[in-house]
């Protein structure tokens, strides 16, 4: 199944790698688990990630 949710912990390369998902009743998925990460955190996170992109890019 297709995932769009990088915050599933069950999300894997744009993946669920559950077998099988249930729906709530507005057609997201109930089976979802949240990685809690805070803004600081992911921001954070998405910097160091975006230097060494650049820096594999110059390399």
């Amino acid at each position: 199944m297709v995932c769009g949710n990088k915050f599933c912990i069950y999300y894997e390369n744009q993946a669920c790698l559950l077998d099988s998902i249930t729906l709530d009743s507005i057609g997201m998925c109930a089976s979802c688990v949240y990685i809690n990460i805070s803004e600081i955190d992911l921001a954070a996170r998405r910097m160091i990630l975006r230097k060494k992109l650049q820096k594999q890019r110059f390399d």
